[in-house]
């Protein structure tokens, strides 16, 4: 109702004008679908864990429509800080898909929590 009311005096003069207003009002606040390039900006920050770098962007990859998890898995090992193990254990062999490359980082995750284990227990 306030954009309505705000409208100037004598701005409207027929039906098809006000749809227009709305529309070209309400539509540009409508969220843009993700794509491939919003995907691309997608950086793993300085002090951002892995984890966290996964979660943000699998929230984001799953909104993008018609790309493949190829395509994904290059844009999100692109967007992995240089010194992070991860990014070494993916190697230079492209994952062929989203599960295969989070499966690798779960095996790492268990090695880690091993190794953290052992320095808990002293060892």
């Amino acid at each position: 109702m306030t954009w309505f009311k705000g409208l100037e005096d004598n701005s409207i003069n027929s039906w098809e004008e006000l749809n227009n207003a709305f529309s070209s009002h309400f539509t540009a606040r409508k969220r843009q679908p993700k794509t491939t390039t919003s995907l691309s900006n997608i950086l793993q920050g300085k002090d951002e864990s892995l984890m966290d770098y996964i979660e943000r962007f699998t929230r984001e990859a799953i909104e993008v429509k018609g790309t493949n998890d190829k395509l994904k898995c290059y844009i999100f090992k692109n967007g992995l800080r240089h010194d992070t193990k991860f990014k070494e254990k993916l190697g230079l062999k492209e994952p062929k898909d989203m599960q295969v490359l989070l499966s690798k980082r779960k095996g790492g995750q268990e090695q880690k929590s091993a190794q953290e284990r052992r320095k808990e227990q002293g060892g």
